[in-house]
């Protein structure tokens, strides 16, 4: 699912027009349904069943505030990008790539630990 996203912060920071973002809200909707409904399964799978409410609430309380700070990271970012002289909205979309590269080395790194401990 992160090859996805991956692949959208490419086409951002290299945007070029329509067919760019088109691209970009294509890979990051692959993005979305390849992960989410893998979230709400493990969601649903560990939490107690009389519980189940409340885990989606709080997963999805979470997610919102980890949003809210992601947006304004990439506002920020873009602000700071034009400041030392780049132009455009390609910022965001840097952050975003090397945010999911160091994701996808830490995720790698974890699977392979647990493949070798037998987990």
């Amino acid at each position: 699912g992160i090859s996805y996203l991956i692949i959208a912060d490419v086409f951002g920071i290299f945007a070029k027009g329509a067919t760019s973002t088109v691209a970009i809200y294509i890979f990051t909707g692959m993005h979305i349904g390849a992960t989410q409904g893998l979230i709400g399964s493990i969601i649903a799978k560990l939490a107690p069943k009389h519980l189940i409410g409340t885990a989606f609430a709080l997963f999805y309380g979470i997610e919102g505030f980890a949003l809210l700070l992601s947006n304004n990271l990439a506002g920020g970012s873009s602000g700071f990008a034009r400041f030392i002289g780049f132009q455009g909205s390609s910022a965001p979309f840097m952050f975003g790539l090397a945010f999911s590269l160091v994701s996808s080395l830490y995720m790698l790194r974890w699977l392979k630990k647990e493949k070798f401990s037998g987990i």
